[in-house]
């Protein structure tokens, strides 16, 4: 008798290296999160919270939306070497030359303004943030459905980062250190990443063409304005809150929203590990696609759905979890925002159908106008409710994008009948 050794797929083993990925992300802060709030405050993690939220927004200027462009070509070009080299070398020098940039205009505005105090070493220590995220490779691996490198790096960096945290955090006053650690954990993936695909995958480093860098910023102009608008999404709540709220309660939202993150986190692992499935799956049949994506929509339905009476009913578990105390404001914060993981999980589907058919203006527009209505709102509820306002704001507004998309795709593609679930095969 014969046995065949299953050899699993690679969507399979790409979407278990982001689970594990995901994993390390979610179990070793909620380790530190209880740490850091009995040992710096609430008020300083609150400080903490917000210089991470303007540090990764800045990671967002300097990805320019590689994330699913330099993915989607990766994963075209992924046996052509020439072409991997050409990809890889001009999107790591446009994300040089804009991490140095947003650097020297952010030394100008600390010594003109009072931006963090006029606090140059506060800078200093927050940009290693910048650099170590915004430089990574994570397209290159995404696209190469290679995702197990990045775990393996990623369960690294996260593993020295906590234990720095236990060692070194002892008081309030020692905030700037979390800042820095954070930064220097991520230089680690950085660095692992350039060698494995410099020596796995033969891609040499050289100065590309400027052609080549030119046509990658036209490619990914449009996703750059959605990548920044759905970070605005993401950071605008905690910044914006904090100009009209206590550092006190910045923080306990900031905590609440870590359930947020846990949900953000799982459909990360569902979209990074799909998307270059259907980035290949769109350039031979259009029903293909369909099929396949309506799987992934009935699957995070169900998901999410079920996630709901989870986050209501365990919102005071959570707040234990996460403070190492019984905090009623933060569970009550969980408490309004139990939805939202649904709401945005819906708009995962719809986003890939979009890309994958090159339609990045369309989705850019709806990200622009979504993020522009999350700033107005903010500015105009925060005042008047606080942490409600805020709150109000991410429902809105994320139920604006999941609206939208899925509008837009009606429009495209009226033939393409995404709802009727009866008809998957």
């Amino acid at each position: 008798m014969n046995f065949r050794v299953f050899k699993p797929n690679s969507l399979v083993v790409n979407f278990l290296s982001l689970s594990s990925i995901q994993f390390v992300n979610l179990v070793l802060p909620l380790i530190t999160i209880p740490f850091l709030t009995q040992k710096l405050g609430i008020s300083n993690y609150g400080l903490v919270s917000y210089i991470f939220a303007i540090m990764l927004y800045i990671v967002s200027i300097v990805d320019f939306g590689f994330n699913y462009s330099a993915t989607k070509e990766v994963s075209i070009y992924r046996n052509d070497i020439k072409r991997l080299t050409e990809i890889f070398n001009s999107i790591q020098v446009i994300k040089l030359i804009f991490t140095l940039f947003i650097f020297i205009i952010l030394i100008i505005v600390v010594r003109l303004t009072n931006f963090l105090n006029k606090d140059y070493d506060l800078l200093y220590l927050s940009y290693f943030i910048v650099v170590g995220q915004g430089l990574q490779s994570l397209y290159f691996f995404q696209g190469m459905e290679k995702m197990k490198f990045v775990s393996y790096f990623n369960l690294v960096s996260k593993v020295i980062y906590t234990l720095l945290i236990f060692l070194f955090v002892k008081e309030s006053k020692d905030f700037k250190l979390v800042i820095f650690f954070y930064g220097l954990s991520s230089l680690i993936p950085l660095l692992l990443g350039y060698v494995i695909i410099n020596i796995n995958f033969k891609v040499a480093f050289k100065f590309p063409k400027i052609s080549i860098i030119r046509n990658q910023l036209i490619n990914g102009w449009f996703l750059f304005i959605s990548n920044v608008s759905i970070n605005i999404l993401m950071n605008a709540n905690i910044i914006i809150l904090a100009i009209f709220a206590t550092l006190n309660n910045v923080g306990n939202f900031s905590v609440a929203e870590k359930i947020l993150v846990l949900s953000r986190a799982g459909l990360v692992v569902i979209l990074q590990s799909t998307y270059p499935h259907v980035c290949l799956l769109a350039t031979q049949n259009q029903k293909n696609v369909l099929s396949f994506v309506r799987k992934v929509f009935l699957f995070i339905l169900l998901l999410f759905t079920s996630a709901i009476p989870i986050i209501y009913w365990g919102a005071e578990i959570f707040s234990y979890f996460l403070t190492g105390s019984y905090n009623l404001q933060i569970a009550n914060i969980i408490e309004l925002m139990c939805i939202i993981p649904l709401i945005i999980g819906l708009n995962v589907p719809a986003s890939q159908i979009l890309l994958a058919f090159n339609h990045q203006k369309d989705y850019s527009f709806i990200m622009v106008i979504a993020a522009i209505a999350n700033v107005a709102l903010n500015f105009v509820l925060a005042p008047e409710f606080g942490v409600a306002g805020t709150i109000i704001s991410i429902y809105v507004t994320e139920s604006l994008i999941t609206a939208g998309l899925y509008v837009l795709i009606w429009i495209k593609y009226p033939t393409l009948l995404f709802f009727n679930l009866t008809r998957i095969s």
